[in-house]
C-alpha cells in the first residue's frame, strides 16, 4: 500500500512540474530526496517516463545510504546517468548548507513516511522546514506523506486493544501507554507550529502533503 500511495503522489508531481516547466521538460526534474533510506523510491524517479536532471538523496543512516548507493549502482548507472549524490545527514538537526552547496535549488522535495519524526521536537519541525524551504525553488513542489493520527487513534479506541489492521495491513503498539507516548505528543507539537510554519512553506512553494489513511 505504501508503495502504491508513493507512486501515484510522486509520479502526479513529477509530470506537473515537467509540464509546468520548460527547462525542466527539456533538461529533467531536479529532486532532493530527504530521509530517502536505502534508495527504496529510486524506481520510482528513475523510471522510463522521469527524466530526471539532478538527483541527491539524504539520509541519517550511513548504512542506509551506503545501500542505497549499491542499489542505484547496479540498477541505473549508465552512460547518461544524471547529476547524483548520496549524502549521510540528520535534517532535524543539521542544515544541508553544511554539505551541499547553498545555491543548489530543486524542483521536487520529496519526504515519505518519515516527515512526522520530526514532530518528535519543536528544533526538529524548525530544522526540517529549514531544510525544505532552503533547497525548494520558486514553483516546485515539496510532496510528503504522512500517517493520519486521527484514524489510528479512533481505530485503536474501537479495537480496544493495542493492534488494528485487516488483511493487507497491521499496526501494533507495545502497550496503550506507548500510543499515548509516540502519537499524541508529536500531535501537539504539530497543532502549535503548523500555523506559523505552514505560512512559510507556501511563500517557497506550491505544497503539496497527501496524509495516508490507514
Amino acid at each position: 500500500m505504501n508503495n502504491w500511495i508513493k507512486t501515484l503522489l510522486l509520479q502526479q508531481f513529477l509530470q506537473r512540474v515537467a509540464e509546468e516547466d520548460a527547462v525542466v521538460a527539456e533538461y529533467g526534474v531536479s529532486i532532493l530526496d530527504c530521509c530517502g533510506g536505502k534508495g527504496g523510491d529510486l524506481k520510482k524517479f528513475f523510471s522510463n517516463t522521469n527524466r530526471v536532471y539532478m538527483y541527491v538523496l539524504c539520509d541519517i543512516s550511513p548504512q542506509s545510504v551506503q545501500d542505497a548507493i549499491v542499489r542505484f549502482n547496479s540498477t541505473y548507472l549508465h552512460n547518461s546517468t544524471p547529476r547524483v549524490f548520496f549524502c549521510v545527514a540528520d535534517l532535524f538537526r543539521h542544515r544541508l548548507h553544511n554539505i551541499l552547496d547553498a545555491a543548489v535549488r530543486f524542483d521536487l522535495v520529496s519526504v515519505q513516511f518519515a516527515f512526522h519524526y520530526c514532530f518528535s521536537s519543536e528544533v526538529g519541525v524548525r530544522m526540517m522546514l529549514q531544510n525544505i524551504t532552503d533547497r525548494l525553488r520558486f514553483g516546485g513542489y515539496f510532496v510528503a506523506t504522512i500517517p493520519d493520527y486521527r484514524i489510528i487513534f479512533e481505530r485503536l479506541r474501537l479495537h480496544r486493544s493495542n493492534s488494528f489492521g485487516n488483511s493487507i495491513y497491521n499496526l501494533r503498539f507495545n502497550s496503550t501507554i506507548q500510543f499515548l507516548q509516540v502519537c499524541l505528543f508529536p500531535v501537539s507539537v504539530l497543532c502549535l507550529y503548523c500555523v506559523c510554519t505552514v505560512s512559510v512553506l507556501y511563500l517557497y512553494c506550491v505544497c503539496a502533503v497527501s496524509v495516508l489513511c490507514l
